[in-house]
């Protein structure tokens, strides 16, 4: 009995030696963005302050999000692979360094904006990952806002969204999609934002 209670003990031992290794945790951050249409002359002659955007849910967190249903219905974390800041931190450094390579204005903050000529604001509507069909695909909207500081009601509110298709297997290719996404996102928004300014002047 003793040495059948022996064999068994040995061979848990030799079990859990086999097992492979807990997957290290993986964390990505966004390229630096590039202007496809600089600005010649800014926007705005002064400061524009840029706020954190609004999110809520699994959006607060860093885990990158991911949906396999036809509807996108459920949402779910990949366990090892997490974003080096929240979505909403992520996408408005992300848009900051946007703003500044395009020329939108002098300055461009995202704190000690008291004196700011304009506010840009957001909210982060959907941040996640599609896969359906073996195809994967960034999926991106998000709320834009801008504010003047002379004008009460804001100069322009709308939604924007799209999906880029993610080109590989891996993360890094699914970092690149939502890259993509963002930038063609942020193209779309100052377009509108330079028709807006320029009309409310």
């Amino acid at each position: 009995m003793r040495r059948g209670m022996l064999i068994m003990l040995i061979a848990s031992i030799i079990s859990c030696a086999q097992q492979q290794p807990v997957p290290s945790d993986h964390f990505y951050r966004l390229p630096d963005p590039q202007s496809s249409s600089v600005l010649d002359t800014p926007l705005v002659n002064g400061m524009v302050l840029v706020k954190q955007f609004q999110t809520d849910g699994l959006h607060i967190e860093r885990a990158i999000l991911y949906t396999n249903d036809e509807q996108s219905i459920e949402l779910k974390q990949y366990r090892y692979h997490f974003w080096q800041d929240s979505p909403s931190r992520l996408v408005r450094d992300h848009l900051v360094a946007y703003l500044r390579d395009a020329n939108m204005a002098p300055i461009v903050v995202t704190d000690n904006g008291s004196a700011a000529e304009v506010v840009v604001s957001g909210k982060i509507k959907q941040f996640e990952q599609r896969i359906w069909n073996n195809d994967a695909e960034a999926v991106v909207a998000l709320e834009f806002r801008v504010d003047r500081a002379t004008e009460v009601q804001p100069i322009l509110l709308k939604d924007y969204r799209t999906q880029v298709a993610v080109d590989g297997d891996s993360m890094r290719a699914t970092v690149t999609a939502f890259d993509k996404a963002l930038l063609e996102l942020f193209e779309a928004f100052l377009a509108d934002a330079e028709r807006e300014l320029n009309a409310s002047q």
